[in-house]
């Protein structure tokens, strides 16, 4: 007998033999299967494919009309994408190339005539089981895009109904303190903790918003030239270094395969961290390059900066994680967490070391183009 999941599943067979469909329904009587139709006909195959909605095909493939390599063309020309329904072929065509050509046509198995009627029922099982789980993991993605869709209305709030009352709050400090109404040092100095605190909130929003859009974002790739890319972000960054001494050494960059918009985001942040953390040094150096292993590429970026404790290294890639105080550097904890979503979306990895006051490196990995 059959599990109750699949009793009810819609069977069609599609044979132009009567003989051939009688042992088949005997077969799935016997089976337990309760809801099965069949035809002579493979010309009035679409219609059922519509009507019956069928969770499997038994089909023939040499018959008058049309044969079942021509059934099989019409049926995925009508389904949506991604939609599944399986096809196993019975026939007496043993070739290997009727095979691979049903195959190939879209027949998720096949069995030729005469056949065990055993292993008939065992690749039914197996064809609905696969049916059934495909219909899981679509209502599954059906869940998500609505969770994705609340997901935006909520960012949309954050954006709208947080942000109004920050704005308000730097605004009327900015009147206050334009204001002649006679203000003290001190009024002055809580006026400026208040607007200094507003402005690192909406930095947060903002960060935040970014975090939750990488998750929704479908990537776009792309051949990318790596050592252009970086040398583009460097360039971005000239107007703020230009008073300091900085040095980026710059090695062999391997090119990748990848979303060039998110993995400029990547090396937006790690060079903006790098450039941070090395601030205080009177000579600041960082190393930028690649080298392959295996089946993938791994891309670091290495300071003389500020570095950090290695015992702290597992809250590196975290949301809000920071090591370093916010009065020492400024920062929202959330790069590095950005960084790492782009790159696990990318199949890749992150890893870190350094030491304090000796500097970091950062690398990750992505797969060989």
């Amino acid at each position: 007998m059959i599990d109750s999941t699949f009793k009810n599943a819609n069977i069609l067979i599609v044979d132009d033999k009567e003989a051939n469909i009688a042992v088949l329904e005997g077969l799935l009587d016997e089976l337990g299967y309760r809801n099965y139709k069949s035809l002579t006909d493979s010309r009035r195959v679409l219609s059922l494919v519509g009507s019956f909605k069928p969770d499997l095909i038994l089909l023939d493939l040499m018959m008058p009309f049309l044969s079942g390599f021509d059934v099989m063309k019409e049926i995925k020309a009508i389904l949506p994408p991604n939609s599944y329904i399986p096809i196993l072929v019975l026939t007496a065509d043993i070739t290997p190339e009727a095979k691979q050509r049903a195959l190939s046509e879209g027949a998720k198995d096949f069995l030729s005539k005469p056949f065990d009627l055993n292993e008939v029922g065992l690749r039914i099982k197996n064809l609905l089981e696969t049916r059934y789980f495909h219909q899981m993991l679509e209502k599954q993605n059906h869940i998500l895009k609505d969770v994705n869709k609340e997901l935006e209305a909520y960012s949309y709030s954050i954006s709208h109904d947080l942000r109004a009352p920050l704005r308000h709050i730097t605004s009327f400090i900015a009147i206050l303190k334009e204001s002649k109404t006679v203000v003290t040092e001190e009024e002055i100095r809580i006026m400026d903790i208040i607007s200094g605190g507003a402005v690192e909130m909406s930095k947060l929003i903002e960060a935040i918003l970014s975090f939750s859009r990488l998750h929704r974002t479908a990537l776009q790739k792309n051949t990318i030239n790596t050592k252009n890319l970086v040398n583009q972000v460097i360039r971005v960054f000239k107007p703020d270094i230009q008073n300091r001494n900085i040095t980026f050494e710059i090695g062999q960059l391997h090119d990748c395969k990848g979303d060039e918009q998110l993995l400029k985001q990547v090396w937006m942040n790690l060079i903006s961290n790098a450039i941070k953390y090395t601030e205080k040094k009177t000579k600041a150096i960082v190393e930028i390059g690649s080298f392959s292993r295996e089946n993938e590429i791994i891309y670091y970026i290495k300071d003389n900066g500020a570095g950090f404790d290695m015992k702290y290294v597992k809250k590196l890639f975290g949301v809000f994680k920071r090591l370093h105080k916010a009065s020492d550097f400024e920062g929202t904890g959330i790069g590095l967490a950005n960084v790492n979503s782009i790159i696990t979306r990318h199949g890749g990895r992150c890893r870190a070391k350094g030491k304090v006051d000796q500097g970091a490196t950062f690398f990750f990995s992505l797969p060989s183009a």
